[in-house]
């Protein structure tokens, strides 16, 4: 009886741990000072120069990470090297969703996703985005769980062509220094196609259902977070 209660304890928790990392999660102080500037007060955007709260945009992108050899050999196992040699040169696609008060959702094939959209928000990637004359500056933060092991986090600036296309002219992979801080990485050049503008005819999104949004931490002023 009491190996059994042993394995029943052993069990439940186990299973409220996996339970409790889908969620919550736990950002480091290093991403949340990165973060921390969300203000919609503070922020306006050209309503000619992006399409915003009405749609995504897909972007496909390469980048080409420039990692010396003698730094692959400080990695501690082969399957790290293995992952950091393939990781030299990455291929990737991304979606895009702007809104009006400052916050950018980054998504994944959105167009094949079989869920509400705004169920999707509330667990996508999100972030900030600024405009500097034609050019949008985006960081994105995703929601790990409290048993993984990295937080993804991107820099990504793009040049608006058209209010259809965007083009991907800087990357900065946040996570990958943050995590790897004895290898020297640096993202030598980056290649995108031109984007495509997909509307949404949907119910007007809701960014603030994000779990990013509903962060006190990610808010530049605190007023503003309970005034939400």
């Amino acid at each position: 009886m009491k190996k059994f209660s042993l394995k029943l304890i052993f069990s439940v928790s186990v299973a409220a741990l996996a339970l409790a990392s889908c969620t919550y999660s736990i950002i480091p102080k290093h991403f949340k000072k990165k973060f921390n500037t969300f203000s919609p007060k503070d922020f306006s955007v050209d309503v000619n120069l992006i399409y915003t709260n009405k749609g995504y945009y897909t972007v496909k992108k390469i980048f080409y990470r420039s990692i010396p050899t003698d730094q692959v050999s400080k990695a501690n196992d082969d399957n790290l090297k293995d992952t950091i040699l393939k990781g030299r040169t990455t291929y990737s696609e991304s979606d895009f969703i702007f809104f009006d008060n400052g916050i950018c959702i980054r998504g994944s094939r959105i167009a094949l996703k079989k869920i509400d959209l705004q169920t999707y928000i509330q667990y996508a990637d999100a972030g900030i985005y600024k405009v500097c004359n034609d050019t949008i500056k985006i960081k994105t933060l995703g929601r790990n769980s409290l048993l993984a092991a990295t937080v993804d986090a991107y820099e990504e600036w793009y040049k608006v062509e058209n209010k259809n296309t965007l083009r991907l002219i800087y990357i900065n992979d946040i996570g990958w220094r943050y995590y790897n801080p004895t290898l020297k990485s640096t993202v030598d050049s980056v290649r995108s196609q031109s984007s495509l503008y997909s509307p949404i005819n949907e119910i007007s999104l809701n960014s603030y259902s994000n779990w990013l949004v509903n962060k006190k931490w990610f808010w530049k002023n605190k007023k503003e977070y309970k005034q939400r």
